[in-house]
């Protein structure tokens, strides 16, 4: 995806989070979706990777709820990503594949080692 492209679809996905949209969430996000999670061991984080549109979107719309604050926007291997606090104290980076303008693919890291220099 362009930068623009991948941006675009970043900033739609941070909107939806921080609205708890539902149908935002559903129209950003690929079909196909894919969101895994890393927590290292020291934070929660999905076992299994989620797939598709309607499972990541209700999931994230859940979780919009429990958030400390709406996104902030970070830089990530030379992309837009996001910074998101939790309720409970702890922090997810979320880097983003795009294609055909949509979400693919969601790749969060909670480990709090791997978030001391962000």
């Amino acid at each position: 995806a362009s930068r623009d492209e991948h941006d675009r679809a970043v900033r739609a996905f941070a909107q939806a989070v921080a609205e708890g949209n539902l149908e935002g969430l559903v129209a950003v996000l690929d079909p196909d979706v894919v969101w895994t999670s890393d927590g290292g061991g020291r934070a929660t984080a999905a076992r299994k990777p989620v797939r598709g549109r309607a499972r990541v979107a209700r999931a994230w719309a859940a979780l919009s709820r429990k958030a400390a604050r709406e996104p902030t926007e970070i830089m990530l291997n030379g992309r837009l990503g996001l910074l998101l606090a939790g309720g409970d104290g702890n922090r997810a980076a979320l880097s983003f594949v795009i294609g055909d303008g949509r979400v693919t693919r969601i790749d969060a890291v909670r480990n709090p080692e791997k978030l001391r220099r962000l």
